[in-house]
């Protein structure tokens, strides 16, 4: 389902310019109440979605869902893990997803979360989805001391899994084999009385960085960002950040840059009189913190950074949520930060009922950035409404590159009878691999033209008319180039009648 009544903005900030808008975005695919926690995408653009959904009339009980989505956001198909959906449905979740190469051409997803067994006790739990949608393993972890739950994985080139989360009330990283599902090994440690996990990363050498809250008592937490080894012994380092902050705080992404020699994370804090911030925080790889930085929606409340991941650049890819004004609720948000602290684009989202909404997870690749989470739909309790989008970039790129020409449109922008060098009796598809399908698409994902490069020379020409032969209107268009095999491209061209 398709959101053209969305409230969507992409705000310019600082004194860059750049230009961000969705390709597409969707709700889930059945309509049911439900959210997204996770996303993860693989090498041929494809996005998959982790979450939770309440079926249609059952009340409080939820079950956990993995959604595979094509790289033109086609829904293919839903993958659920469901445990005993009575006792604390809540908990019943995909919290983590992450790709695992099965070859140089072949790749399975892993998930990770939370699933409540037939005794009543939330489990950390684990399982391999193919790409089809067919489980191949589960694994599940019960401390027997209270609640158990992964909240995040990591997967090593090899196929190790490091999944991330609680046990009881320690942080808990445990190490799988991603093909078989074998346990391996586990490492935990206690800064306070209550600590838990909330993301994981890995960087080349396999070092697993995790950030999380830690506290002595409920309600007041602190954020932590620390690092284990590969063999998961004793952690190299941990680091509590501290300030003025009063309250609840914490780190839900950590993204690590080995080149570069540093960890970010984001998260949340709450400071005296101003309300919850965005928490940005950047340490060195020994653990030294080189600077904490705190973003105020505006509202006052519910500004919180929920994940995170680099550009290839070296920019911060941000999601989670911002209040805008006082007495509103907060809005979906994304973002993207250069190293020095400097905001190129805000994408916000406000939801149909004008409450809660929030990002929760994120992914980025050469093509673009894919955001999750939910919005509030109108209802008392208000029930979360899944929201993914696939977001691409114009003016400012995720990658830099010296391999092989972008395919792009020329040209562009096309202004057919108007004279000058963008005049012009259609728009050639450059610089293809060859036999390449290019699809064109309205902003709101309709499909307007679906062309093939059937002569493999690398181009592809558009008469600028859409399925009915008419000529597409002026406006901007996004295009898609499918090699087949290989990663998707994106760009977009604009018409000028």
């Amino acid at each position: 389902m398709l959101f053209p009544a969305l409230v969507v903005t992409a705000l310019l900030a600082g004194h860059a310019v750049a230009d961000v808008s969705a390709f597409w975005q969707m709700t889930f695919p059945d309509g049911v109440p439900a959210i997204a926690k996770a996303v993860a995408v693989d090498t041929a653009g494809n996005t998959y979605v982790g979450g939770a959904k309440w079926p249609a009339g059952v009340t409080g009980s939820a079950v956990a869902v993995l959604t595979k989505f094509s790289s033109n956001g086609v829904p293919e198909w839903t993958y659920s893990a469901s445990g005993d959906s009575t006792a604390y449905p809540k908990l019943q979740e995909i919290r983590g997803v992450a790709i695992m190469k099965t070859s140089a051409t072949t790749w399975d997803i892993i998930v990770a979360g939370v699933l409540t067994t037939v005794t009543g006790a939330e489990d950390m739990w684990a399982a391999r989805v193919t790409t089809a949608g067919r489980e191949v393993w589960t694994w599940t972890y019960d401390s027997g001391v209270g609640s158990d739950g992964a909240n995040a994985v990591a997967v090593t080139p090899s196929g190790v899994a490091y999944v991330a989360g609680w046990a009881g009330n320690q942080n808990w990283v445990s190490r799988l084999n991603g093909i078989t599902g074998a346990y391996i090994d586990s490492a935990s440690f206690s800064i306070d009385t209550i600590t838990a996990s909330l993301a994981v990363t890995l960087d080349s050498v396999g070092n697993v960085y995790v950030g999380g809250q830690t506290s002595q008592s409920p309600g007041v937490a602190k954020p932590w960002v620390g690092v284990y080894p590969p063999g998961l012994v004793a952690p190299t380092w941990s680091h509590v950040l501290t300030n003025d902050w009063t309250a609840t705080a914490f780190i839900g992404g950590v993204a690590v840059d080995s080149t570069g020699g540093a960890v970010y994370a984001v998260g949340g804090v709450t400071s005296a009189g101003r309300g919850e911030d965005i928490l940005l925080a950047k340490l060195d790889l020994a653990g030294v913190v080189a600077w904490t930085y705190t973003v105020d929606g505006g509202g006052g409340r519910s500004d919180e950074g929920r994940a995170c991941a680099l550009a290839s650049n070296g920019d911060l890819l941000i999601a989670g949520s911002k209040t805008r004004a006082a007495g509103t609720y907060s809005d979906l948000w994304a973002a993207r930060m250069t190293s020095g602290r400097t905001f190129l684009w805000d994408y916000l989202v406000d939801g149909p009922a004008g409450t809660v909404d929030s990002g929760l997870g994120l992914a980025v690749d050469a093509q673009g950035v894919r955001v999750v989470g939910f919005l509030s739909d109108p209802g008392s309790p208000s029930p979360p409404r899944y929201y993914v989008a696939d977001l691409v970039e114009s003016s400012t790129t995720l990658t830099t590159s010296d391999g092989p020409t972008v395919p792009r449109a020329s040209p562009n922008p096309f202004r057919p009878g108007r004279g000058g060098p963008f005049d012009a009796s259609s728009i050639t598809f450059r610089s293809l691999p060859a036999g390449s399908a290019v699809r064109v698409y309205t902003l709101a994902g309709e499909l307007v033209a679906d062309l093939k490069d059937d002569n493999s020379d690398g181009l592809v020409v558009w008469d600028a008319k859409n399925s009915s032969g008419k000529d597409a209107v002026a406006g901007v268009y996004l295009f898609v180039v499918d090699p087949g095999q290989g990663a998707v491209t994106r760009g977009k061209v604009v018409i000028i009648r």
